[in-house]
Order: structure tokens, then C-alpha cells, then sequence
């Protein structure tokens, strides 16, 4: 009897799950429908037997969204990528992607991994490609190589066989999260096109980069070098700022920026996909003191924040207005900030450094 009892219970649980499943994968698809709707993108896959898709010209580029399954039983991962075509023509073989500790690895054993010359661009990324000197002379582009740190940095995107991709763990089931990483990938692809489009070849530029491609880690010729994004006093201006423009030192923020009037159209789910990127610049290096109510102390790993906080910890939680925060500390601080426990108040002061969109939270540099 008690056999039967837990067969019964087993096989309701089954049912649910499958009810449960069924009903998860219809609502996602609908999401997926709405979203193409809106921008006029095809969609397929509205049987549950086949995977969702979204293909088209989205903001006047190519995009495509699908599912894409890897491994087998418990070794098996869904996700969503997010694939931009360029139409310019990238250098052969090129393939720019984040540096982790295995790519490290690979380089030391002597993978391929071309040095650009630029110290924070090599750090943070690895790159391969046919022609190096057209490799170097493409990044060495300070309005191509932005947008790609920053789809490298910001999204761990990838770029290769002329595409830019995003790839996210599991189904994307929201609309927001879909709109904003299509956002991502297709303006990343639309900057550097428009950077190319713009870009006198120079032919003396081009020759000086060849001359240096057999150096090791040389600073090609006309590059920007350490030396060049010192100020006078020696102070080092570009390679500290921790954000993914590594040519040229944060412009002053406007003096005219209402700071809570700017946060609060960042927190407002209605504000365009379009206008928040100009919004969150306009804020950034504000100054910013207060308090917060602490609810967990991470890993600082973003590369939008500057080398001197990368490697400490931040404080994720709330202010007193309900505002979302994160705030990074640098290295020195980390015995002090890693005693913080969930419901401690923090007292802070430092600049903003960017508006998080995905979690709709604001970064700021403590001092």
C-alpha cells in the first residue's frame, strides 16, 4: 500500500512538472512572437517541437536570436545567442574574444594571441587573426576598438567570422533581457561599421604597423602609447579609468545633469532601449555620498570599472530612496568590506561609473 501511495505521488509530481514545463515554453514563445512583432523580425518555432528563432534587420542590422543545446543528459546546456552579421569586410580569420585563465593558458603553450600595443585592449582581450598588421591597424581605430571592449567586457561577447554573438545561459524568457542584449550586439556592429566607413586609409599608417609586426609587444608606429595618455605631471590618464574607451581620459560630465532626475529615468522600464546609453554617459564620474543597506559582497569583475577597484570587492544593495547600488572598493579595503553581512549599513562616497542595465543598478567607484 505504502508503495502505491508514493507511485501515486511520483507520477502526480511527473505531471506537474511536465504541466509546469509545457506551460514555461508556450509563455516564452509568446515573448519571443511579441518581440519580433514589434520590430517586424520573423519568428519561428511556435511548436513546441521545434526551438524559437528570430531573424531579420533589426536598427538596420542583420540579427538573428536562437537556442542553441550543448552536451548530453546531465552534461546538457541550453542557450540564447544573440548574432549580428557585419557587411563590411573584417580582417581574415579574425576572432576577438575575453581573456580568461584558459585562454592564459593556451597563450603560454603558444596559442596564437596578437599584442596590439595597447596594454589594457592586450590584457583584456585575445585575438587571432590572418594579417596582424590589419589586425593592429583595425583596433588601433580608438571608434572600433570601444565598441568591441565594450561587447567583449561588458556582454563577454565574441566576435568571429564576421559576426558579433552574445551567449547567454538558458532561455531568454524576457522581453527586456531580449530587446536590451539585441541592443548590445547590434549597435556594436553598427559603431564599427560606421567607424570603418569613416576611416581614412593611410597607407603610411599601414606600412609604419608593418615595420613593427615582427617586434615583440612593439607599440606600432603613430600608435598611442603608455607615454601618450600621460598628462604633464606624469599622471597616467586613459589605461586607469576602467572604462571600455581606452583612448581618452571620462569627458567632465554636464554641469547641467540632474543626477535623481537621470536615475530615475534609468529605473523607468519605459525608458527607450535608445535613449539610456546617452542618459547613463551624461552621469557618469558624477560625484555621489551616502549610505546603503548592504545585501551581499561580491567579486569585483567588471571591466567597465577601472583597474584600481578590479581586483577588490563591492558591496551590492539598497540606499535609504530604495536605489539600487553597487559599490566597488579597491583591494586595500577587501578585510574590511568582506566582514559586511546582509542588513549592514554602509557609509560611502565615490563616482559613478556606469548604469547597470540588467540588473537595474547603479556602479559607483568608491574613493
Amino acid at each position: 500500500m505504502d508503495g502505491l501511495v508514493f507511485f501515486s505521488i511520483f507520477i502526480l509530481v511527473a505531471v506537474l512538472v511536465i504541466v509546469f514545463s509545457i506551460k514555461k515554453a508556450k509563455e516564452t514563445r509568446r515573448r519571443w512572437r511579441r518581440f519580433a512583432e514589434r520590430y517586424d523580425l520573423d519568428f519561428s518555432g511556435e511548436s513546441l517541437l521545434e526551438k524559437p528563432a528570430i531573424a531579420g534587420s533589426y536598427q538596420g542590422v542583420s540579427l538573428r536570436i536562437h537556442i542553441e543545446v550543448q552536451g548530453t543528459g546531465k552534461n546538457r546546456h541550453s542557450y540564447t545567442r544573440y548574432i549580428a552579421s557585419f557587411n563590411t569586410p573584417l580582417p581574415q580569420g579574425l576572432t576577438i574574444t575575453g581573456e580568461g585563465f584558459t585562454d592564459k593558458i593556451v597563450k603560454f603553450f603558444g596559442g596564437q594571441d596578437i599584442q596590439v600595443g595597447i596594454p589594457r585592449v592586450d590584457a583584456a582581450l585575445r585575438i587571432k587573426g590572418d594579417d596582424e598588421v590589419e589586425v593592429r591597424r583595425l583596433l588601433h581605430n580608438e571608434a572600433v576598438c570601444n565598441p568591441v571592449m565594450k561587447l567583449v567586457g561588458s556582454y563577454r561577447g565574441v566576435i568571429t567570422d564576421g559576426t558579433a554573438t552574445i551567449r547567454d545561459s538558458g532561455y531568454a524568457d524576457n522581453e527586456n533581457i531580449l530587446q536590451h542584449k539585441a541592443d548590445a550586439v547590434a549597435s556594436a556592429v553598427r559603431d564599427i561599421e560606421q567607424a570603418l566607413a569613416d576611416e581614412p586609409r593611410s597607407s603610411s599608417t599601414i606600412a609604419a604597423l608593418a615595420a613593427a609586426a615582427g617586434a615583440t609587444n612593439a607599440e606600432p608606429s603613430g600608435a598611442p602609447t603608455q607615454e601618450s595618455f600621460a598628462d604633464k605631471d606624469g599622471s597616467v590618464m586613459a589605461t586607469d579609468q576602467g572604462s571600455t574607451d581606452v583612448f581618452a581620459p571620462d569627458a567632465a560630465p554636464a554641469v547641467d545633469v540632474d543626477l535623481d532626475a537621470a536615475l530615475t529615468k534609468l529605473r523607468d522600464g519605459g525608458t527607450s532601449f535608445l535613449e539610456r546609453p546617452e542618459i547613463a554617459k551624461r552621469i557618469k564620474g558624477r560625484r555621489l555620498s551616502g549610505s546603503m543597506t548592504v545585501g551581499e559582497v561580491t567579486w569585483t569583475t567588471s571591466f567597465q570599472l577601472s583597474e584600481r577597484v578590479r581586483s577588490g570587492h563591492t558591496a551590492v544593495g539598497t540606499m535609504p530612496d530604495g536605489l539600487p547600488v553597487g559599490v566597488s572598493f579597491v583591494k586595500a579595503r577587501d578585510a574590511e568590506i568582506k566582514t559586511l553581512k546582509r542588513g549592514d549599513e554602509l557609509r560611502f562616497s565615490g563616482s559613478v561609473a556606469y548604469w547597470d542595465d540588467i540588473h537595474s543598478r547603479l556602479l559607483v567607484e568608491a574613493e
